[in-house]
């Protein structure tokens, strides 16, 4: 589950990746599920157990496509501004916008600080108020997200050097 990192002209994408979506986000979880109940539920009749089954497919896929939702980062370096896109648009899709000003910084958050190299984390922007902001709702390497947080901590400072001029 890599994230990707997209430079188009002045604005910078940092996205979830496909794979951290649909396969490893919702797919795998959602096939455990089906393939487990119709293994697991020997009483169930036959045809009826596979009915069940993908029912559960079904059910487990799409929760996981609303609760597990990926998040896309453009970092618009001419306008300064976050644009975040949050779900799966267009129906659970969300979209919230800060300027540059508003971000005090870019870090690794981790629920539990084991060690630096231990561990899950998420890279994550720290607003003034306070408020933490994730660029990924998916754990990856502590080593990962470090190196996603300096490419973001050089767009903000390289942005801030250019208005400061």
């Amino acid at each position: 589950m890599s994230m990707k990192i997209n430079r188009q002209g002045h604005i910078v994408v940092i996205d979830d990746g496909k794979g951290a979506r649909y396969g490893l986000g919702v797919l795998v979880p959602a096939i455990l599920v089906g393939v487990g109940f119709v293994v697991i539920w020997p009483p169930a009749a036959g045809q009826m157990r596979f009915e069940l089954g993908a029912l559960l497919f079904i059910a487990t896929a799409f929760s996981l496509a609303v609760l597990n939702h990926p998040r896309t980062a453009e970092f618009d370096l001419q306008r300064r501004e976050l644009r975040l896109s949050i779900g799966w648009p267009p129906i659970f899709g969300r979209r919230k916008t800060f300027p540059f000003d508003t971000i005090r910084e870019a870090k690794v958050s981790q629920l539990l600080h084991l060690d630096d190299d231990l561990g899950s984390a998420r890279p994550a922007l720290v607003l003034k108020s306070g408020k933490t902001i994730l660029l990924s709702t998916y754990k990856r390497s502590p080593k990962r997200c470090r190196e996603i947080i300096e490419q973001v901590r050089s767009l903000l400072d390289a942005s801030s050097a250019k208005t400061s001029i």
